[in-house]
């Protein structure tokens, strides 16, 4: 009896008994046990999925985020590349318009055929800065242009009947038309030499303007003088007024320009303009033209380089 014990079934048909030994029970007991382990192991297994999907849910939401925000940045990256697009299509249009401009900026002051062949717009811009610059830089230190309004001359420069006198007689300028009380201005810098009334000469109210390079304008038969003795003049400065003093049949400008005291004709003069820069150096060809530009360009030059040194030495000292 000890190798064997009794199991007692019951249900609804009533009891049976069954008798199991000991190797039996002991079979049961490892079965038992063997279940419970595959239950607690696969309790554990489910335990570890269940955290796996946990985490791999979070890092699908971290993803998913991720995602949003390369969506998010993608979408500002595009407007971004559009904006930057515009602006580059903007700025050609810019450059396209600056490249007609400085053509026609090349042809008024004569290099287009020299810089046909360069396609860098800076080095273009520099050259045509370079020549404007020495061109402007003459028109402004050499007389140029008219001193009155109206671009009217009544009497040429030359040998001629002297309208007063009635004898034969050299016009040493020219006589431009105005009205009494215009204002008369200085065609070129310079500071005023003479500013009185001159009778030996007929001019009668004279004005003597001292330009650089050795040129002088005069102005005569004005009705008032405007400056005075050593004062320093800008081209279109007012000096004085429309008028007839001196030996004069009527209002008008009585107009010269000297060089190193040689009377010159003054037409080539008021007709020099930036558009007509190469007229007068045709037309009046007894002054060294080529060495008074060599020397305006040296000066340009100089006033560069000492503008570039000054820029330098504000960036070191910034």
């Amino acid at each position: 009896m000890r190798e064997r014990f009794l199991i007692t079934v019951t249900d609804y048909r009533g009891s049976r008994h069954y008798s199991v030994g000991r190797i039996a029970r002991r079979i049961g007991a490892a079965g038992l046990i063997t279940l419970l382990l595959i239950v607690a192991g696969g309790a554990g297994v489910i335990a570890w999925l269940d955290h796996q999907i946990s985490a791999l849910e979070t890092r699908r939401e971290a993803l998913a985020a991720d995602h949003r925000a390369l969506v998010d940045e993608r979408a500002r990256l595009q407007a971004a590349i559009e904006a930057k697009n515009q602006e580059l299509s903007r700025t050609s249009e810019k450059v396209e318009h600056l490249g007609d401009e400085l053509g026609e900026l090349e042809v008024m002051i004569g290099v287009r055929e020299a810089t046909a062949q360069i396609n860098d717009l800076h080095q273009r811009m520099n050259i045509a800065r370079q020549t404007a610059g020495e061109k402007l830089l003459m028109l402004q230190r050499v007389p140029s242009g008219w001193p009155v309004n109206g671009h009217e001359v009544t009497s040429d420069f030359g040998w001629r009947t002297h309208p007063i006198k009635g004898t034969r007689s050299h016009h040493n300028g020219v006589d431009l038309r105005g009205e009494r009380g215009a204002p008369v201005r200085a065609t070129a810098d310079g500071v005023v030499e003479y500013a009185a009334f001159h009778s030996s000469s007929g001019l009668g109210k004279l004005v003597i303007l001292r330009h650089d390079f050795g040129f002088r304008t005069y102005f005569g038969h004005m009705s008032e003088i405007a400056v005075q003795p050593g004062e320093f003049v800008a081209a279109g400065d007012v000096v004085g007024r429309v008028g007839s003093t001196g030996l004069s049949s009527g209002p008008h400008l009585h107009y010269e320009v000297r060089h190193i005291y040689r009377k010159l004709d003054p037409t080539p003069f008021l007709e020099w303009s930036l558009e007509r820069y190469d007229s007068l150096f045709t037309r009046e060809d007894d002054i060294q033209w080529e060495s008074l530009a060599s020397t305006v360009r040296r000066q340009i030059h100089r006033v560069a380089g000492l503008q570039s040194s000054q820029t330098a030495a504000a960036s070191t000292e910034n």
